[in-house]
């Protein structure tokens, strides 16, 4: 069974969770910090460049994550018994990317 994968390589996979560990991160940080500190602070302006700096980033990860899955190609989908949770599952997880593209 050549060319059979059943899981993401390395790569990917580090990419993945590094993404996930940056979104939350940033999402706190963005959330919970910078959106409380007032505009006066002159802080401010170098805390929201590094958010924008960090997302540029998160933004080129996720090419890279994109880019790496592409030429080395995906595992094979895994079948649920039910064709709307896997239908279900593609389209989530196709939304996460394209909320995400966006927002970076």
């Amino acid at each position: 069974m050549r060319g059979f994968k059943t899981q993401y390589n390395l790569v990917a996979v580090s990419l993945h969770w590094i993404m996930a560990i940056s979104i939350f991160v940033l999402f706190f940080v963005g959330s919970q910090i910078l959106e409380h500190m007032p505009n006066s602070n002159p802080e401010k302006i170098s805390s929201l460049r590094g958010h924008a700096i960090l997302g540029s980033l998160m933004g080129a990860l996720l090419v890279l994550r994109y880019l790496n899955i592409k030429f080395s190609g995906k595992p094979s989908q895994t079948i649920t018994n039910g064709k709307l949770k896997d239908a279900l599952a593609k389209w989530t997880h196709s939304l996460l990317y394209l909320l995400l593209a966006a927002v970076v």
